[in-house]
């Protein structure tokens, strides 16, 4: 663990050093971007992240709320939440339609004698003037 620590130390360094003020310069966000892809690399040396997100402000008032009554830290509801989401099923079941189908689908299609035109007219023909 300790020549893990030492290359950790020593990659943190490179790139405070030589790549991340260059970054900064260039590319808006790219903190994040570095301390992410450190926090990624060390993901069992670091227990915690910080970042930022965008939250609508009604739920985060809600969330302040629940916090103050249930005397956690805001982080800590939003923790729960987040373990209460990604608990679930990973992704619901598509919806299929049910099959309603009629007739015979070994049967001629009764559709295929009319052109697109003459469907057209069919479908858009006021009922006064279809034929009995």
């Amino acid at each position: 663990m300790a020549d893990f620590r030492e290359t950790l130390d020593e990659l943190t360094r490179l790139v405070e050093r030589r790549i991340f003020a260059r970054l900064l310069k260039l590319v808006p966000g790219a903190g994040k971007l570095v301390t992410g892809a450190i926090g990624a690399a060390t993901a069992g040396a670091i227990t915690t992240m910080k970042t930022t997100i965008d939250i609508h402000d009604e739920l985060l008032a809600r969330a302040k709320r629940y916090a103050r009554r249930t005397g956690q830290p805001l982080r800590a509801v939003v923790e729960e939440g987040l373990r209460l989401a990604l608990s679930g099923p990973e992704s619901p079941e598509a919806y299929r339609l049910p099959d309603l189908s009629i007739g015979d689908p070994t049967d001629a299609d009764p559709l295929e004698a009319y052109s697109w035109q003459d469907l057209s007219e069919i479908i858009h023909e006021h009922p006064e003037n279809a034929e009995a």
